[in-house]
């Protein structure tokens, strides 16, 4: 059970950070992560990048 609440709260953080202009804090708190350094952590250990960088990673595509 752990590791697929994991993964959803990974895929939906994903979506956030591609499609929204939410901060880290306020998309830690959505997707039900206590603060916002426990999903950088998660989200580095899970995709080996930095929820910064996925992010930026999108928005060149829109330029």
């Amino acid at each position: 059970m752990r590791n697929w609440l994991l993964a959803e709260r990974m895929r939906r953080t994903q979506e956030l950070l591609e499609v929204s202009a939410h901060p880290i804090e306020r998309i830690a708190e959505l997707v039900g992560f206590g603060t916002a350094t426990a999903l950088r952590q998660q989200f580095k250990q899970a995709f080996g990048v930095t929820p910064a960088e996925w992010r930026r990673s999108f928005r060149m595509d829109d330029a």
